[in-house]
């Protein structure tokens, strides 16, 4: 997705942290915070704390944060899938493409 796409298509602002992680590891320690800046019909933009880097490849899935009532603590995954296509690391931003 070229930097002209993204401008073009409508975008909804979004501010909430979510919890994801990369999907090609089942570890635990993959979970990254980060927060959804926008989206819209072509991607997702995100925002990633904590100095974490998502390569460019990397398969993500989401997950709502985790509710103190709980059991696992671990949130919610959803069907909800990306890729990373763009990444900025100098200001922690990478830009995510839908797979599903």
């Amino acid at each position: 997705m070229s930097a002209q796409d993204r401008r073009s298509s409508y975008r909804y602002q979004l501010y909430y942290p979510i919890n994801m992680r990369v999907a090609r590891s089942s570890s635990e320690d993959d979970w990254h915070l980060a927060e959804i800046l926008d989206a819209g019909r072509n991607g997702v933009r995100l925002l990633v704390t904590g100095g974490e880097s998502l390569p460019v490849g990397s398969e993500l899935e989401f997950a709502s944060l985790p509710s103190p009532r709980e059991e696992n603590g671990r949130g919610r995954r959803s069907e909800f899938r990306c890729r990373v296509v763009w990444e900025d690391s100098e200001n922690h931003l990478v830009g995510l493409t839908y797979i599903q």
